[in-house]
């Protein structure tokens, strides 16, 4: 839209310019000075279009560096610069709000083996799309590595993230894949580890990592 505009005042100019002429020295009095009103006019508004279309291009390649392609989550890289930042904010103000959700897929490595990287990737965008429907504007869902999702919580109990993942799994409980006929059900397992005021990162991934890793079965939350 921004680019049809700027066509069309981009246009007018022009067509200004091969009517009355290059030079203000061909116009006469007061209708000179309209007319380079006008044509600085149209120059400024050329400009202005021509600043927001570039900022609207800017802020979609960012955005899709920022995204995971298969999942439309968060990019690591992306969570990883961000959440530091929430970190400090929150221990400037002496309380932390952040509980880190980690997901992994039931069985993936079976299904990777039987049906191969392609639908692996349809098991991913399905978990992705869910997490997605859940996470609020304050949450970072992520694509945490090839066979993991995230997502940092902006919460204060631990409780609030168990029913996040609750419903996740609720949500996940009434799908499944269906490829060339064969149905494909799943199921996540999750660790969930509450952040402590000055801890960081790493030690928070570590905790999370750790309770998903103690899931005694496929759909387990562990979180204490």
């Amino acid at each position: 839209m921004v680019f049809t505009v700027l066509g069309i005042v981009t246009g007018l100019a022009a067509s200004h310019w091969i009517q009355n002429g290059p030079g203000p020295a061909m116009l006469p009095g007061t209708m000179q000075a309209g007319n380079q009103g006008l044509l600085l006019g149209i120059a400024l508004l050329a400009a202005l279009l021509a600043g927001v279309a570039f900022v609207r291009v800017r802020r979609g390649y960012a955005d899709t560096i920022a995204r995971d392609a298969v999942t439309a989550l968060y990019t690591r890289q992306y969570v990883d610069e961000m959440v530091p930042r929430l970190m400090a904010r929150d221990d400037r103000g002496g309380c932390s709000e952040l509980a880190l959700v980690l997901i992994g897929v039931d069985f993936l490595d079976d299904i990777r083996q039987r049906y191969g990287d392609r639908v692996v990737d349809e098991v991913m965008r399905l978990v992705g799309r869910q997490i997605c429907g859940q996470a609020r504007a304050d949450d970072l869902p992520s694509r945490f590595d090839d066979t993991h999702l995230a997502v940092f919580l902006h919460c204060r109990e631990a409780d609030q993230a168990v029913a996040f993942g609750r419903r996740l799994s609720m949500l996940l409980s009434g799908q499944q894949l269906d490829w060339h006929g064969d149905l494909i059900k799943v199921t996540v397992s999750m660790g969930i580890a509450l952040r402590e005021t000055g801890e960081s990162m790493e030690q928070l991934n570590a905790r999370a990592a750790a309770r998903l890793a103690a899931a005694a079965g496929p759909g387990q939350i562990v979180a204490v």
